[in-house]
């Protein structure tokens, strides 16, 4: 079976060459690889290289939501994200959903949406959507390091939970000691098959992610991607 695998925030692509050549020259699959990114000049590179070696590999400079701009017509398998900065790790995530993929493999960089949203309440004085919440707060008010590192596990766990949601297991792990860099976290997801309890663990997970946004008075990106893109399965759950 041909595999389709697409590594978004390809960057230099060093991983997206070495992905193919593992799966195809030791593992003896067919895979078709995309990669995509925005810096113009390395995709144009990455084509160069990849017609030289005459591998089935086709890298597309644009951002991971604009990929294909088909409508998720065309099915994936895998969907790699290594380090892609802030919201475009969210746009990763949108196109593995939307295109079914079986496997994501997704390590988050920088998380600055989320984080901005908690300033926000914090300079209103906590009021607007967290009101009666505002003990939260207390968390992160005092301290920019705490608040950073508060944004960052709730923006992660806000994606791993949404996978959840839409029929994912998902797995946290720390891939790299942290001696080598601090962003080291992976967030693993392999498509669940359906099965009689689904209806019911939706709608347990629908109302955990209810209840941190309401806690918190954040509302995740990648919840605002799936619902422009028409996606989002929860409303119909929770």
């Amino acid at each position: 079976q041909q595999l389709k695998v697409v590594d978004f925030g390809c960057g230099s692509a060093h991983l997206t060459f070495a992905l193919h050549w593992l799966l195809t020259e030791k593992a003896g699959r067919q895979v078709d690889t995309y990669g995509v990114d925005i810096k113009t000049h390395l995709i144009d590179k990455h084509n160069s290289l990849a017609e030289e070696l005459g591998w089935p590999m086709h890298f597309h400079n644009t951002p991971a939501v604009d990929f294909l701009q088909d409508k998720f017509a065309m099915p994936v398998d895998v969907v790699v994200a290594l380090h892609a900065c802030d919201t475009a790790t969210d746009q990763a995530l949108l196109q593995a959903i939307g295109r079914n993929a079986s496997l994501i493999l997704a390590a988050p960089c920088c998380h600055c949406h989320l984080n901005q949203q908690l300033t926000a309440h914090l300079r209103a004085g906590g009021g607007g959507r967290v009101l009666h919440n505002r003990g939260m707060l207390n968390l992160v008010r005092y301290d920019n390091v705490f608040k950073q590192q508060t944004a960052d596990m709730l923006t992660d766990w806000f994606r791993a939970h949404i996978l959840r949601c839409h029929g994912y297991k998902v797995e946290i792990v720390q891939f790299v000691p942290s001696k080598h860099t601090g962003k080291n976290l992976l967030i693993r997801a392999t498509k669940k098959q359906v099965g009689g309890s689904v209806a019911v663990e939706a709608e347990r997970l629908a109302r955990e992610l209810d209840d941190m946004k309401e806690k918190w008075g954040v509302v995740p990106h990648l919840e605002g991607l799936l619902r422009e893109h028409g996606l989002w399965r929860l409303d119909a759950v929770a």
